[in-house]
């Protein structure tokens, strides 16, 4: 009789410590959240591998990266952002910087040796006269991701010495909804930027984005006017897409250079020569397609038209007149003034005003026209057709290359 409790105590401690030796259930694996990067490397967009795969350091940036950046455009965001990059600002505009990347440029200045190449959707950037770079053509509202790749690459075109910088475009899919910033600041700096995309069940779809940009300059005389318009009209369907983009601008950029030291210590806005005004004004069409038609088989290309008319006016100083006398006897600059009537009298009359007139008002214009289009595959093969017209100056060229497992080949 006494054993039973003893018994059924035991019994209940084992129990109790089998229950607590038990397995629970198994904890539950975290999903894993993977983000791979893809750049494209070739101009066209469609044919992309994983950054990781690319054999170069190559950096990437989204939209949300160069809002975050406040910069002004895409240049700033490169000197802000991008590693081995820096500018230098010869003009005295914060839009006609010159970009370095290893010790290779892209600007806007003509005669810089340019050893850097940037693409938009595909579309060489560089102008054919002169391969210059004119960074406030690009709209930096409508820009949805960027890719710099260092290195020479001969798929990027000729010039590409240091590098490529391959921009990718927003659309109505990827950029859905509205957008209005507007901002104010010193030196009368405003701005309004606007976007606004959407799309339909259909696979179409279409976005706009625009920018006015004005400032008086921190430098006396040196304003600046920026107005860009971007739009693009698409077709999205799973084994490929077409789309069509218009921009333009029409700026007018105020930069007066460099200024003599002591001049600079007595007044740092005080400009050395004026006006040193350049105009750009451009218009550009772009018709793109994309189609897979297998798993290891698809097809990008693209069709555009570029026109980029140029003015320049400038001031600057007459070295012809620097050592000629431009006072009559017993005038000299103590006693009378400059003798600038005497300068315009010489420039009616055609008459010596080199050697009368210590300052000279030039103009320029270059107008430019780029139609071109380009197939590439995904398979081996890659077929690349172009054709440049533009006048004056620059001849006018045409180019056929084809290329088997990435190498080029001129034929």
């Amino acid at each position: 009789m006494r054993s039973g409790p003893l018994a059924i105590a035991f019994a209940g401690f084992l129990a109790v410590r089998a229950h607590a030796q038990a397995p629970g259930p198994a904890p539950l694996l975290q999903p894993l959240d993977i983000h791979v990067i893809v750049v494209g490397t070739t101009p066209l967009p469609g044919v992309e591998q994983p950054v990781d795969q690319v054999p170069a350091p190559v950096q990437t940036s989204t939209a949300a990266d160069l809002d975050r950046s406040g910069a002004l455009d895409l240049s700033d965001f490169a000197n802000r952002r991008l590693q081995g990059v820096h500018v230098n600002e010869m003009q005295g505009n914060a839009f006609q910087p010159d970009v370095n990347y290893r010790g290779y440029t892209a600007s806007p200045l003509l005669g810089t040796p340019q050893g850097l190449s940037v693409y938009m959707d595909g579309v060489r950037l560089n102008q054919p006269f002169g391969d210059v770079v004119s960074w406030d053509l690009i709209p930096r509202m409508a820009i949805a991701s960027t890719a710099l790749m260092p290195g020479s690459n001969p798929l990027f075109g000729l010039n590409t010495l240091g590098g490529a910088l391959a921009v990718t475009t927003k659309s109505g899919v990827t950029s859905p909804g509205t957008t209005i910033q507007a901002s104010y600041g010193s030196d009368v700096r405003r701005a309004l930027d606007f976007e606004h995309g959407g799309s339909r069940n259909g696979g179409v779809n279409w976005y706009l984005a625009g920018t006015l940009f004005g400032e008086d300059g921190w430098r006396d005389d040196s304003p600046s006017d920026v107005r860009q318009i971007f739009g693009t009209l698409g077709w999205e369907r799973p084994r490929g897409s077409a789309a069509v983009t218009v921009a333009h601008a029409r700026n007018a950029l105020n930069g007066n250079a460099l200024q003599e030291t002591r001049l600079l210590d007595r007044d740092a806005a005080s400009v050395y020569t004026k006006p040193d005004e350049t105009r750009n004004h451009a218009t550009f069409v772009n018709a793109a397609f994309r189609h897979a038609g297998s798993a290891t088989l698809g097809f990008t290309g693209n069709a555009y038209y570029r026109d980029i008319d140029t003015r320049t006016f400038n001031g600057d100083v007459n070295e012809a007149s620097l050592d000629q006398n431009l006072f009559q006897p017993g005038e000299s600059a103590a006693n009378t003034p400059f003798p600038s009537s005497r300068c315009l009298s010489n420039v009616l009359l055609n008459d010596e005003p080199a050697e009368k007139c210590n300052g000279l008002l030039n103009r320029t214009q270059t107008r430019q026209h780029k139609p071109a289009s380009q197939v590439s595959s995904h398979g081996s093969t890659r077929w690349q057709t172009a054709a440049i017209s533009s006048r004056p100056a620059p001849r006018s060229t045409a180019a056929g290359r084809r290329s088997r497992s990435r190498r080029s080949s001129a034929i």
